[in-house]
């Protein structure tokens, strides 16, 4: 008896050992870099990869439940509406199945090709393409109601919020439309590209270029309220909790700022670029860099908690989901890491348009 609770013991202590945070949990392999943002689906993760597919995975246990494949590269970030499955593809194709099978239930064909992200609302789906068009889409029939062109390319995820929709364009400005007509309300000009995917907070628009500002912008006027410089491109989306503003630059820092001011409160050194947008949730901040590392921060500090190490040069944008977190890499994995957050919490990054949808 002495010896088999013995046993239960040591088995509990290296379960415990094995799910501390920072230890790996389980990875799942893609023919190709994963650099959309996971989806969370009940106890499932679904995401796209580069090898042209979308893939619906269990999230405890890492094993395939189902997986659609299309002719181009799947690099935006899925979104989870009315018991559907949205996300665009490189062969011009905006994409809604049905989430427990994966079976298609319509596809629009666009113009462009897509690197930001889809989000609903009221009913409608809004993303931006490489073609240089904002498109709104009936979420429910496929239907095009609405485009909007500007100068160049749209690599960010539209804000959608109080009837506008705000965007960044590659094209060096940053967009404010009317999301029941698309009609521009107004434009702000960045000083170099936005590919940064805009966070709207109490009536500000924060977004980054690649001149390496981050911007605070009256959501009504687009008047420049502040700016805050660094040292790199700012391609990270700002993440915006309780008075601070969360996000990376390519100088290999990650900053928090005060959000009314725009005065720094500290910074993270990692030991390379920070592209990657960052899931704040539970009082820690969570972000991957091109170091290969997952970084997991104190949101008061900045002090680090831990740090995961991926497969190769790249760690993207991470999900937090059920005290994990979940984040493709350039290695073609899927990485599941056990994060130290509350068990029943779920958090996205501002770049997965989940971020607007779950509030």
């Amino acid at each position: 008896m002495r010896k088999l609770l013995t046993m239960e013991l040591l088995l509990l202590f290296a379960v415990s050992l094995h799910a501390m945070p920072g230890n790996g949990a389980w990875k799942f392999h893609t023919g190709d870099y994963v650099f959309s943002t996971p989806c969370i689906v009940g106890n499932w993760a679904v995401f796209g990869s580069r090898d042209d597919s979308l893939y619906c995975v269990d999230i405890y246990r890492g094993k395939l439940v189902w997986q659609f494949d299309t002719d181009g590269d799947v690099k935006t970030s899925p979104v989870y509406w009315d018991n559907k499955i949205y996300f665009a593809s490189d062969d011009y194709y905006i994409y809604c199945l049905n989430a427990k099978t994966g079976k298609e239930i319509w596809k629009t064909l666009t113009e462009g090709t897509y690197f930001g992200s889809p989000v609903i609302a009221d009913g409608n789906l809004y993303i931006g393409g490489k073609d240089s068009y904002l498109y709104c889409v009936n979420a429910k029939t496929g239907k095009i109601v609405w485009k909007h062109s500007v100068g160049d390319s749209i690599s960010s995820t539209p804000f959608v919020t109080g009837g506008k929709v705000y965007f960044g364009g590659d094209d060096a400005n940053i967009y404010c439309l009317s999301a029941k007509d698309g009609k521009q309300v107004w434009e702000f000009a960045a000083a170099d590209d936005v590919l940064s995917s805009p966070c709207v907070a109490d009536g500000k628009v924060y977004a980054g270029d690649y001149a390496g500002y981050l911007y605070c912008l009256d959501a009504k006027t687009g008047k420049e309220i502040w700016n805050f410089q660094t040292d790199d491109v700012v391609f990270s989306s700002p993440n915006i909790s309780e008075g601070r503003v969360y996000f990376g630059s390519w100088d290999d820092n990650f900053y928090c700022v005060n959000a009314k001011t725009g005065k720094e409160i500290w910074s993270f050194q990692a030991e390379d670029n920070i592209e990657t947008s960052p899931v704040v949730v539970d009082g820690v901040a969570i972000f991957g860099s091109a170091d290969s590392y997952v970084y997991c921060v104190d949101i008061q500090d900045g002090s680090l908690k831990w740090k995961y190490k991926t497969g190769y040069v790249f760690a993207n944008n991470p999900t937090v989901a059920y005290g994990k977190v979940l984040i493709g890499g350039w290695d073609q994995f899927l990485h599941c890491i056990w994060s130290g957050t509350a068990p029943k919490t779920v958090a996205y990054p501002v770049i997965s348009g989940m971020y607007q949808m779950k509030k």
